[in-house]
């Protein structure tokens, strides 16, 4: 590990110790419960570009998903592999 490594490292945790020391103070229980309605709901939401991009990725996931359950059906037995003249390298896929 070089030294602008090692002091990189230093400053970000000294920052990063900083900040979460005062997290309790900034969301203390007491202050949540004197909160507008308004002030909660955009504390607790996400942004529409947030939530269009997780329903993008949740439905790349679901295709990925049926792909994959697709490749699995026509994976040989382990036990054929080694009998077989097909090589573990000669495979798409990794072996399970």
């Amino acid at each position: 590990m070089s030294l602008s490594t090692f002091t990189e490292n230093i400053m970000i945790l000294a920052v990063e110790n900083c900040l979460i020391r005062k997290i309790p103070d900034m969301f203390a229980s007491t202050m949540i419960t004197s909160m507008e309605d308004e002030v909660l709901a955009k504390l607790g939401s996400e942004t529409r570009k947030v939530r269009e991009e997780r329903e993008t990725l949740q439905l790349d996931l679901s295709v990925l998903e049926g792909g994959l359950r697709e490749c699995k059906k026509y994976r040989p037995p382990r036990e054929l592999i080694g009998k077989s003249r097909l090589d573990k390298t000669d495979l798409d896929f990794p072996a399970h």
